[in-house]
């Protein structure tokens, strides 16, 4: 997204030297007594593993970068979390991983699980929809965040309203927040819930965070991002009490008296979203990666799982997904959608890979000029096909089957792009009945 930028890219000298001083604490016995190569007491308590020098399938100096979420002590007023390089030894909490978020299920599961995006645009009309989906055996239903739309308010009254069925933002956006908030709302929602939330996040555009919420936008998002997921972790991990103190370069938090009672688990899943090369490596250190809904299938094998390699995330990607009787209809109402988001120049990365860049800059030019017919017009079959999966039901289902092997968890995802708001509804219905009894 807008402003990304690679691993570990840095200016800060003074974070830097109090990241070394940190490390050198920890490996000589600091803070506390901390011994026998940086673990000591906190390792023979079961608070802490070492992590290794270099994860699998890494780059040794993208590695040697990466940033990581550091404990930096624990005394007499609770455990301090700061933010540093990854350097040996260094230490991390123990988190539980959730059962049903591991880059393995999609070499293991039989069959493909489907959740459905709630685009309703009433609270009536998600609620309605996502009890659908329940009945029809699909795996997810997830809400969205819009400048009039509260991604987390709605999930609550779609959380109250189904038993079964897991839940999540897709996405809440994660610099218009605190990850504090973003914490304790996704506590409060599992717990509502019984366990069933999936915490997913986004950065949203340099225009959405100034010019919708007055936010500003003035820090790369991809290392913020990774420095909110660990700030939330800290969270989930610390709430049984004993207070939470975390030191990074973008957050600062101190609450001696930290802690959250009658959490539904220990750790809940966090996704984020991300489309550009910074965002796609700063996702593969959270549970889940959220796939942008104009990834390509190719964008996805060439782009995006290659930087997932060796790493515990999920890929859940949006799949536009548009059902009639007409297939033409069908095609040519996810070729709207498919021209809407082109004509933000921020997501042609994705057609770079197929040579389509001047097919994106002919959309972008042609929403300058407000000639949306043009937009639509300048998507070609071929992209329809790359992208979503439209057509009559029957077509459907078959296309939904390219996706195999790429992900175990995609998200249907209908079109509003220029359709009446009627058969916005309609088609969110007809997904839900497409797909009924293939969620594995």
């Amino acid at each position: 997204m807008q402003g990304e930028v690679g691993l570990g890219e840095r200016s800060d000298r003074g974070h830097a030297l109090r990241t070394e001083l940190v490390n050198r604490e920890i490996d000589q016995g600091g803070a506390g007594g901390l011994r026998s190569g940086g673990r000591g007491r906190l390792d023979q308590l079961g608070v802490i593993e070492p992590v290794t020098r270099r994860a699998p399938g890494i780059d040794e100096n993208v590695q040697a970068q990466r940033e990581r979420f550091v404990l930096h002590e624990e005394g007499a007023r609770g455990k301090s979390y700061r933010w540093g390089h990854l350097q040996t030894p260094i230490v991390t909490p123990r988190r539980p991983k959730p059962a049903f978020a591991s880059r393995f299920l999609r070499y293991h599961r039989k069959g493909m699980r489907y959740g459905l995006v709630l685009t309703g645009a009433s609270i009536v009309e998600q609620i309605e929809a996502a009890r659908l989906a329940e009945s029809r055996g699909l795996y997810s239903v997830w809400t969205t965040e819009f400048f009039n739309q509260n991604g987390f308010v709605r999930l609550a009254a779609v959380a109250a309203a189904t038993e079964r069925v897991r839940l999540g933002t897709g996405i809440a956006y994660a610099f218009m927040r605190t990850p504090m908030l973003a914490a304790s709302a996704a506590m409060d929602l599992d717990e509502i819930s019984g366990g069933r939330v999936i915490l997913g996040l986004g950065s949203g555009t340099r225009n959405m965070n100034e010019k919708w919420y007055s936010v500003p936008f003035e820090h790369p998002p991809a290392p913020r991002m990774r420095e909110a997921v660990a700030l939330i972790r800290a969270a989930f991990a610390e709430a049984e009490g004993d207070g939470l103190t975390f030191e990074g370069r973008y957050y600062q938090v101190s609450i001696p008296q930290y802690q959250r009672s009658g959490m539904a688990r220990p750790s809940i899943p966090i996704y984020v979203a991300a489309v550009n090369r910074g965002m796609v490596r700063a996702a593969a250190t959270s549970d889940g990666l959220c796939g942008h809904p104009v990834y390509t299938r190719h964008y996805i094998s060439e782009c995006v799982l290659p930087e997932l390699d060796g790493r515990d995330c999920e890929l859940v990607p949006y799949v536009i997904t548009a059902v009639a009787d007409n297939s033409e209809q069908a095609r040519n109402e996810a070729r709207n959608q498919i021209a809407f988001y082109y004509s933000t120049r921020i997501y042609h990365s994705i057609l770079e890979p197929h040579g389509w860049s001047d097919i994106g800059e002919e959309i972008a030019q042609a929403f300058r000029r407000g000639d949306f017919k043009a937009m639509v017009a300048a998507v070609t079959d071929e992209m329809v096909d790359a992208i979503a999966a439209a057509g009559t039901p029957d077509e459907v289902r078959d296309r939904l089957k390219q996706w195999e092997g790429l992900t175990d968890h995609a998200l249907l995802y209908s079109p509003s792009a220029g359709l009446d708001p009627a058969r916005v509804r309609e088609n969110v219905s007809a997904i839900a009945e497409t797909v009924d009894g293939l969620s594995a």
